[in-house]
């Protein structure tokens, strides 16, 4: 996965996210359903945003630490 591939899935995937958990709390479930709807429909089952899932783990891996 390029560096230039690599942002711009990145960059989709948290715009996504942001709408989605904005939509759901809005509509009163809560941001966190929103999140794994996001994630179900971005990730490798869904539209396969991205080709590499490898590459997006250790990325996810920071949103853990901080």
């Amino acid at each position: 996965m390029t560096l230039h591939h690599f942002i711009g899935s990145a960059i989709v995937i948290l715009a996504i996210s942001c709408l989605a958990a904005g939509f759901s709390r809005r509509l009163g479930f809560g941001t966190m359903l929103g999140l794994l709807a996001a994630g179900a429909v971005l990730g490798p089952s869904g539209f396969k945003v991205t080709e590499s899932v490898g590459g997006l783990r250790e990325f996810t891996e920071l949103g853990v630490v901080f």
